[in-house]
């Protein structure tokens, strides 16, 4: 009876899959895109973008640091990214915020409650990284934080 009904249902389930990604792609098909009127500083790789959670950034997205090379790990310290940037989904826009004060990629960042944003670790190009900053909306600086316990990249708070 299961070789049956097994024999049956998978066609099925496979249909309805097959269905699912074709109506699926003809949506992205149909899609559009908007360009934003302004833009970052050039192309970006292992960067975060934390979405602020409270005060009167709420909802705009921080872009923090990151790298230029497309290769699997940046080898040049001089593509390392301090610059950062405040995107606003409700206007399309990027504005350059303040600099992070010590360049990194392949680090972690993370919403804090308040509405500041916590970055941690990551490398400078020649070495991985202990230090933590912070980012305050309100003030638009950078605050060096406590730091890590272990210098590291490529982890998740």
């Amino acid at each position: 009876m299961y070789k049956r009904l097994s024999a049956y249902v998978l066609p099925v389930v496979l249909a309805v899959a097959a269905a699912v990604l074709v109506q699926g792609a003809a949506r992205a098909e149909t899609a559009s895109f908007v360009p934003c009127e302004n833009a970052l500083d050039g192309a970006r790789y292992r960067h975060t973008a934390t979405k602020i959670v409270a005060g009167p950034q709420k909802g705009k997205v921080l872009i923090v640091g990151g790298d230029s090379e497309s290769a699997a790990a940046p080898t040049n310290p001089s593509s390392i990214y301090s610059s950062c940037f405040l995107y606003d989904p409700a206007q399309n826009t990027f504005t350059q915020v303040a600099s992070l004060n010590i360049a990194r990629t392949l680090h972690s960042a993370i919403a804090l409650p308040d509405g500041r944003v916590l970055v941690a670790g990551g490398y400078n190009g020649a070495n991985e990284l202990s230090s933590c900053e912070i980012y305050d909306p309100l003030t638009d600086k950078w605050t060096l934080a406590a730091y890590l316990g272990q210098a590291r990249s490529r982890f998740t708070l």
